[in-house]
């Protein structure tokens, strides 16, 4: 898993072996954004929603789902019937266990701010 935090000045990279490259932010300055890449997912965590990509099929989490040009309400996966079916299961998957675990398919994200990040969009019970 690679794992790209964003900054207002730049842009920290964290490879597989844990090893950061690039900006050094400071403490005072903000995440804007997370970016995951995990074999043939993408996946982006912002303030405000988080999604995943494959190819031409987008996911946004807890709301919607993208294929091609036609956008669906993410409770028609479960009547959806099409071949990409097992792809959108999966991302929806990927995506509840990166928010519940702080994991990609059994990966750990490593980074403490990430996860501090990631943690903002748990539900509340």
């Amino acid at each position: 898993m690679k794992l790209f935090k964003h900054y207002k000045g730049g842009t920290v990279y964290i490879d597989d072996d844990g090893e950061y490259h690039g900006y050094l932010p400071t403490r005072q300055e903000k995440l804007l954004s997370i970016h995951i890449k995990h074999s043939d997912l993408d996946i982006y965590v912002y303030e405000d929603a988080i999604a995943i990509y494959h190819k031409y099929i987008s996911m946004v989490y807890e709301h919607s789902f993208k294929i091609g040009r036609w956008s669906y309400p993410i409770e028609a996966l479960g009547q959806y019937k099409a071949n990409e079916k097992k792809l959108l299961v999966r991302m929806d998957s990927v995506l509840r266990e990166l928010v519940n675990q702080h994991t990609v398919e059994g990966e750990h994200v490593q980074d403490y701010y990430a996860i501090i990040f990631l943690n903002t969009h748990k539900a509340t019970e």
